[in-house]
């Protein structure tokens, strides 16, 4: 029993530091816009409807979102 808490709690200090790495990598990285997670090149741009915006775009880029 104490081998699965000592495993789980391992367990969620691993996801915890993951986040928060995550978490600021966006912040000071990206401004805070977690929009920047997705690569959307400028050369592309983002689609021209009202929801996209506020997208984070990576200048000189194609990006990868739009490939599909």
């Amino acid at each position: 029993m104490r081998i699965r808490v000592e495993a789980a709690i391992v367990g969620l200090v691993s996801v915890a530091a993951v986040l928060g790495w995550q978490y600021l990598t966006v912040r000071y990285n990206y401004q805070g816009n977690w929009s920047a997670l997705f690569c959307t090149g400028s050369k592309l741009g983002p689609p021209p409807l009202e929801e996209f915006r506020a997208t984070y775009v990576f200048g000189g880029s194609f990006g990868y979102d739009r490939q599909f």
